[in-house]
């Protein structure tokens, strides 16, 4: 089972700095590590290099996953605490029946 996040990319499209695109990811639970917020990018949504209509409260996660040799991360859209449910939540429903 995979779950349905929003990551945020990373553009380098302007000279005043990096601007921010979205996009959704799906990513399988079982392949995550571990998870902490991505402090830096609240900054950078005050600063305006978000999308535009962003909630000026959004938080963001780094979670890093295993690739069996390696590992890769990816920032998403959410503080830990919420996209832990996300990640979790499908696999309660699972074993529940």
């Amino acid at each position: 089972m995979v779950v349905k996040l929003v990551e945020v990319k990373e553009n380098r499209l302007t000279s005043g700095g990096p601007q921010y695109s979205l996009r959704e990811v799906f990513v399988n639970p079982q392949r995550v590590v571990s998870m902490r917020e991505e402090s830096r990018l609240v900054t950078e949504l005050h600063e305006g290099r978000m999308p535009e209509g962003m909630n000026e409260h959004q938080s963001f996660t780094r979670i890093i996953l295993d690739q069996g040799s390696g590992g890769s991360s990816m920032v998403v859209v959410g503080n830990p605490a919420m996209i832990d449910q996300k990640l979790t939540e499908g696999h309660r429903r699972l074993l529940n029946g």
